[in-house]
């Protein structure tokens, strides 16, 4: 099974995480229906935040992520939503995450 971390961080756009979020769980499990086989996803996603505490995404909303980056020793693929076109705030926002990404590689 593929594993796939959708990381969350603040000022992120909710619909570019949580879309490819329900995208990746669902994947496999379509694929198995299409082709009349059992069941059986395909991916395991784990939504990661910086600490493991809730983010405040674009437009004032919440997630609540399942672990801390910290939690996540092995991923297969890291999947970052977008923060937008205003990048003014772009090395604050990822600089948390720059040095657990840089071990994965």
């Amino acid at each position: 099974m593929t594993e796939v971390t959708v990381l969350l961080l603040d000022g992120t756009f909710a619909s570019t995480a949580i879309g490819p979020m329900e995208v990746f769980r669902h994947a496999g499990v379509l694929w198995s229906f299409l082709t009349q086989q059992r069941p059986a996803p395909r991916f395991r996603v784990t939504t990661a935040s910086a600490d493991g505490r809730p983010v405040c995404c674009d437009g004032h909303i919440d997630v609540r992520p399942q672990a801390s980056i910290v939690a996540i020793r092995k991923t297969d693929l890291v999947f970052v939503p977008t923060t937008g076109l205003n990048l003014n705030h772009v090395d604050r926002i990822y600089a948390p995450v720059i040095p657990w990404a840089a071990a994965l590689a």
